[in-house]
C-alpha cells in the first residue's frame, strides 16, 4: 500500500535529496513491453532488463542491492526477458517471463524470488506461443494469488490464475485487443487495467466489470480522440495517462481522473510549447504516484531527435509543471516509463546504438527534479473527455500447461555512474577523461581514465555475450584483445576504488 503523507511537512526536504544515476548494461530492446522497473513497499526499487534476463534490486538511495541474471532455456545464447514485475504481502517477488525456444517460438512464464533474489518456484507454457510483441503483466491480489495478463498484438489475450505459491489453477480466454489490458494492477478487491483503448475493471477471478472508453470530444471547435494507457489508484480512486489525438499538435499527453465507480472526475493535457504546430508523436506516457502527487513521462518519439519529459501535478491535477529530461552527451532518452512509492520517482529508459543504459531519478518525498532537469515552457488545457458506454463481454475458460522449471540464476555485474544531483560534484569535468586507444584497436588498448585507480573489466559483443574480461587492470597497463574478431563491441569499465563506471564502445580490426 502507498503511503500519502502531504508534502508540506517536508518543506526542506522536496528540493534537496535529488539525484539521478544512469545504470549501464548491453541490451537490446524488445517489442512495446512498456514497463522496467517496480516499486517496493519500503522504497526499494526493481528494474528489469528486457533483452539480457536480468533483475536488479536497488534501494531507495539508488545503491544496487544485487543483480540476477536468469537462464531458463536449454541453450543458453537463446533470448529470455522479464518482462514486467511485482511483489506479494510476504515480501517475495513475482516476474513475468518470455522465452524463446530453439524453433523461434516465445513462451510465457511465471517465477517467484524472495526479498534476497533466490528462487522460490518457476513455470514456463511452452505450448503457448505468443509474439515477441505481446505485453505481459502480472498482478497480486489481497490474498496473495497472482494473476497474469498476456495482450496480443494480434487479435485477444489470456487472463492466467495462479496461487499464491506460484501454482497454475486455470486461464479465460478473451477475443478482441480491447479485452485484456498492456498495463494491470490491484487496489483492493479490484483488479484494474489500461489497455491502448480504455480504462477496464476486473474482479479477481480476471471477469470484466465497469469500463470507461474515450470517445470522440470536441473541445474549442477542434475534434480530439484519446487513447488511455496507464492507470495508478489515488486516494478517490484512479489516475490515468492517455494520449489526446488530434488538433495540430497531432498527439499531447494528458492526466485523467475517475472515482472508485469509474465516474470521470476531470483530465488535463501538457502542450509543450517548444512542440506546438509540429507533428509531435509522443510515445505511451507511463504514470506513478508520488507522496505529493502524479508524475508522468513520456518523449517525443522521434528517433533523429528525441527529447522526453517529466509532468507532475497534484492528486486533484492542480500546480502542474513540466520539465525537459536531459541526461548528457553520452545517451539520449527513447523510451521513458516511471513508478514510484515512498515518494522515489523512477524515469527512464535511454538506449544507445548497440548498448543500453538506465536512468533513474530518485527525489525524496516528492517529485520536485527541477535540480537536475530543466523547467520547460507549457501551458494546460483541460480536457472534458467525453466517453461511451461500457463494452461488455465474456471470456471462455481454457486450460494451458504452465510446468515447473529450474532456471539457471547468476549473479552479474550493473553498474551504476551518478549524473545528477549533490553527489555529482565529484564527477564533474571528468567525462572527456573516458575514453580508449588507439581507435581502431587490433591487438592491444589501453583505458583513458580520470582516477587512479584498478579497473575491472568486461568485453561484450554486439549481442551482448561476455567475450573478454580483465580484473583489476591498471589505466596505465595494455589489455591483450588479440583474440578477439573484428568487430564492435562495448566495454564495461568500473573502477575498484571509486566504482565509477562507464560503457565504452570499441572497434577491433
Amino acid at each position: 500500500m502507498r503511503l500519502l503523507i502531504p508534502a508540506l511537512l517536508f518543506p526542506t526536504l522536496l528540493a534537496a535529496q535529488v539525484n539521478v544515476r544512469s545504470y549501464y548494461d548491453t541490451f537490446s530492446a524488445i517489442g512495446p513491453l512498456l514497463d522496467h522497473v517496480a516499486a517496493l513497499p519500503n522504497g526499494d526499487v526493481l528494474y528489469y532488463d528486457q533483452g539480457f534476463g536480468g533483475l536488479a534490486r536497488l534501494d531507495a538511495q539508488g545503491a544496487v542491492l544485487w543483480y540476477q541474471r536468469m537462464d531458463i532455456s536449454e541453450v543458453p545464447s537463446l533470448p529470455y526477458q522479464v518482462a514486467h514485475a511485482t511483489y506479494q504481502s510476504t515480501g517475495d517477488i513475482v516476474l513475468a517471463l518470455v522465452q524463446r525456444d530453439a524453433n523461434g517460438n516465445y513462451h510465457p512464464g511465471l517465477m517467484r524470488l524472495n526479498a534476497d533474489g533466490e528462487l522460490l518456484s518457476a513455470s514456463m507454457d511452452l505450448g503457448m506461443n505468443i509474439g515477441l510483441a505481446d505485453w505481459l503483466q502480472v498482478a497480486v491480489l489481497a490474498n496473495d494469488e497472482v494473476r497474469m495478463s498476456i495482450r496480443g498484438t494480434g487479435d485477444g489475450g489470456t487472463i492466467h490464475r495462479f496461487s499464491a505459491a506460484g501454482v497454475y489453477q486455470g486461464s479465460t480466454a478473451f477475443s478482441g485487443n480491447g479485452h485484456v489490458p498492456i498495463s494491470l494492477l490491484r487496489k483492493g478487491d479490484v483488479l484494474m487495467g489500461a489497455n491502448v483503448g480504455r480504462l477496464q475493471a476486473y474482479t479477481p477471478n480476471g471477469f470484466p466489470d465497469w469500463s470507461l472508453t474515450p470517445g470522440f470530444t470536441t473541445v474549442g471547435g477542434t475534434g480530439y480522440g484519446a487513447v488511455i494507457v496507464d492507470v495508478v489508484p489515488i486516494p478517490i480512486g484512479y489516475a490515468f495517462s492517455f494520449l489526446r489525438l488530434g488538433g495540430p499538435e497531432l498527439m499531447a499527453p494528458g492526466i485523467g481522473l475517475v472515482s472508485d465507480n469509474g465516474t470521470f472526475q476531470g483530465g488535463i493535457v501538457f502542450q509543450v510549447d517548444e512542440l506546438q504546430g509540429v507533428n509531435t508523436l509522443f510515445s505511451y506516457p507511463q504514470l506513478c504516484t508520488t507522496l505529493s502527487g502524479l508524475a508522468m513521462v513520456a518523449n517525443n518519439g522521434s528517433s533523429t531527435d528525441p527529447t522526453g519529459y517529466l509532468f507532475t501535478c497534484n492528486y486533484d491535477l492542480s500546480n502542474a509543471h513540466a520539465m525537459k529530461v536531459s541526461i548528457g552527451e553520452e545517451s539520449y532518452p527513447t523510451d521513458i516509463v516511471a513508478t514510484a512509492t515512498f515518494g522515489t520517482v523512477m524515469c527512464g529508459s535511454v538506449q544507445q546504438p548497440g548498448a543500453g543504459e538506465r536512468m533513474v531519478a530518485h527525489s525524496a518525498f516528492a517529485a520536485d527534479m527541477s535540480s537536475c532537469f530543466l523547467l520547460a515552457p507549457f501551458s494546460i488545457a483541460a480536457f472534458p473527455m467525453a466517453f461511451t458506454a461500457p463494452v461488455t463481454f465474456s471470456g471462455t475458460e481454457v486450460v494451458s500447461s504452465f510446468t515447473d522449471v529450474v532456471p539457471v540464476l547468476t549473479t552479474a555485474t550493473f553498474s551504476s555512474n551518478l549524473l545528477c544531483g549533490a553527489d555529482a560534484i565529484a564527477e564533474s569535468g571528468n567525462s572527456a577523461h573516458f575514453g580508449l586507444y588507439p581507435v581502431p584497436a587490433h591487438n592491444s588498448l589501453r583505458v583513458e581514465w580520470p582516477h587512479t585507480e584498478a579497473l575491472n573489466i568486461r568485453v561484450l559483443d554486439a549481442s551482448g555475450r561476455d567475450v573478454l574480461n580483465a580484473p583489476r587492470l591498471a589505466p596505465s597497463d595494455a589489455m591483450d584483445v588479440s583474440g578477439l574478431k573484428s568487430g564492435v563491441y562495448f566495454l564495461h569499465v568500473q573502477g575498484v576504488t571509486t566504482g565509477t563506471a562507464r560503457v565504452l564502445r570499441m572497434v577491433v580490426e
